[in-house]
């Protein structure tokens, strides 16, 4: 099996233009501190409308701290006999991007869940020696039976349990799987409970990998999105739905250089308004009362979260954003203070030059993952419907010129095709539409 260091992967996605860009395209400028300012979807506020929809940028600093202090992980590895083959590999390789990646000094343990689950690799802090052995840990796994989700989850508890350290930067648990719970309790509510315990007593991070595939006979193996998606938006940590298995590491190199290399570290803003405007709607951040967590964010990172604005203020400044985040070292506190632009005037429907172009094609996508059930149900009613909305935003850009939407544009017309193509399984895309929805808010959409 060929392995893939966390700079081999680094350098892939320089030469591809995707490394440090936040994957639209966004550069970073050389600077220190976080980037931050929100906008309207269009450039009046039309009397008619009850609520405004509104985006918020956050830009990472673009360089990665020089030092830090360390941070503890635990990869779960689902070994399932599902998983025998390309899957298994995948899963391997993502793991020894993890293994490889971290810096001497950080901790890490390595579980592996099928009927049961079991340490493979016990929590210690990685050195050269101890590296060796954790890679012959990773390298020698072999599929095994059914898959214990919760099984993992309790060996993973088990492990974060053994250092209690509490000089670090971060704790986080890796989770990768193919497919659903088969073993062991496998009812989604009392799996997303166990990851709430992990996160809300143990302050742990919480990001899953699920994995596309096909057992031996070439069947779809069930993977429950939904739960995955929760349990990592839930639990500050991020999901990842690998459609082709070669985007493993890839998707794995992006979470560790965001967890190990992090520019801004527990990323939250504050939403204060002066007036009866209130907040509603957030998607892209997890929200607590008035505070936004957006989390740890790798550098040059550009996160978008969108909500609407209801209640219209009397002054454009009326809605003040105070963001504070640790900085990449994992010592300081930092703050920072914008507000939402807001335009005052009644008018015309016409984009905003700056937010518009990504709401419009937020709203697009939003709309297509809330009905993509239908893709099974009625595909030809979906294509139709698909086609109908993605003419509009086509029609919208006639006259806002948006490069940022003709380049999405593309996007759509190549996703289309497959849409049309009987042979790929409605399950897949239907994964694809609501997983692309994250990929837009998180900047990596173009992977």
């Amino acid at each position: 099996m060929r392995l893939l260091t966390f700079s081999a992967v680094r350098s892939a996605l320089i030469a591809t233009g995707m490394f440090g860009l936040g994957m639209l395209g966004f550069v970073a400028q050389a600077s220190s501190d976080l980037e931050l300012s929100a906008g309207p979807m269009y450039e009046a506020w039309s009397k008619e409308d009850s609520v405004l929809a509104c985006c918020l940028k956050v830009q990472a600093p673009a360089d990665a701290a020089t030092r830090r202090r360390p941070i503890q992980v635990v990869l779960a590895l689902d070994v399932s006999r599902q998983t025998a083959g390309t899957p298994l590999k995948a899963i391997k390789e993502a793991a020894m991007l993890v293994a490889n990646g971290l810096h001497d000094g950080d901790r890490l343990a390595v579980v592996a869940f099928s009927d049961f689950g079991r340490t493979v690799f016990s929590m210690q802090q990685l050195n050269a020696s101890s590296r060796k052995v954790a890679a012959k840990a990773i390298t020698t796994l072999r599929e095994e039976a059914g898959r214990n989700v919760g099984a993992g989850l309790d060996k993973a508890q088990a492990e974060l349990m053994r250092h209690k350290n509490t000089n670090l930067a971060g704790r986080y648990l890796l989770l990768l799987t193919i497919g659903d719970a088969t073993k062991g309790s496998q009812s989604p509510h009392k799996l997303l409970s166990r990851a709430s315990t992990l996160h809300d007593k143990h302050d742990i991070a919480i990001s899953t990998l699920g994995f596309s595939t096909y057992d031996v006979l070439g069947t779809k193996v069930n993977l429950n999105e939904d739960l995955l998606r929760d349990m990592a938006l839930n639990h500050d940590g991020r999901y990842y739905f690998v459609e082709e298995l070669e985007n493993a590491s890839s998707f794995m190199g992006l979470e560790l250089e965001l967890i190990s290399e992090a520019s801004a570290r527990q990323v939250r803003i504050e939403i204060n308004t002066q007036s009866d405007a209130t907040i509603t709607n957030v998607a892209g951040a997890r929200q607590s009362g008035k505070v936004l967590l957006v989390g740890d964010m790798r550098p040059g990172q550009c996160r978008r979260v969108v909500f609407d604005l209801a209640n219209r203020p009397e002054r454009e400044r009326d809605v003040i954003l105070n963001a504070v985040y640790i900085e990449p070292g994992g010592f300081t506190e930092r703050r920072l203070r914008s507000y939402v632009r807001i335009p005052l005037t009644s008018g015309s429907r016409r984009l905003d030059r700056e937010f518009g172009p990504f709401l419009a094609v937020f709203d697009l996508q939003e709309d297509l993952a809330h009905t993509a059930e239908h893709i099974k149900d009625n595909r030809r009613e979906y294509l139709t419907m698909y086609r109908s909305r993605v003419t509009r935003l086509e029609q919208e850009n006639n006259n806002l010129g948006s490069a940022y939407i003709a380049d999405q544009l593309k996007y759509y017309q190549t996703f289309e095709r497959r849409l049309d193509d009987t042979a790929v399984w409605a399950e897949i895309l239907i994964m694809h539409t609501k997983f692309r929805l994250l990929r837009l808010l998180y900047g990596i959409e173009k992977l």
